[in-house]
């Protein structure tokens, strides 16, 4: 597609120099290139009040789901400490046989 030099952009803010676009209005280089800043609007900051005490918030719950949320928390609660002892006698036993294999490798004499 070639154009013809001195032609107009459709929105007629560029000239075609037979390379490249150039501003149709050079003199005004400035605002075509800058967008304007927008208006600025004074605002009220906004007004800090210490309390002398935190907000109660007031949380609604059914007695069932309150005892279904305390047993399976106790009941968690338990398997992980269960899972955490089996663990330990686990790493004891491990680490304990471990030692007593590298004891005996230094004790042929």
């Amino acid at each position: 597609m070639s154009m013809e030099v001195g032609s107009m952009s459709p929105d007629g803010r560029y000239r075609w120099d037979g390379r490249a676009w150039q501003l149709a209005n050079p003199e005004s280089a400035e605002t075509a290139t800058a967008p304007l800043a927008p208006m600025a609007v004074p605002t009220q900051a906004p007004i800090y009040q210490a309390g002398g005490f935190p907000v109660a918030q007031r949380v609604e719950m059914r007695a069932g789901a309150a005892f279904r949320l305390g047993f399976f928390a106790f009941f968690g609660a338990g398997c992980a400490s269960l899972v955490f002892w089996l663990l330990a006698i686990i790493a004891v036993v491990v680490l304990g046989g471990a030692g007593a294999v590298l004891g005996t490798l230094g004790s042929h004499r």
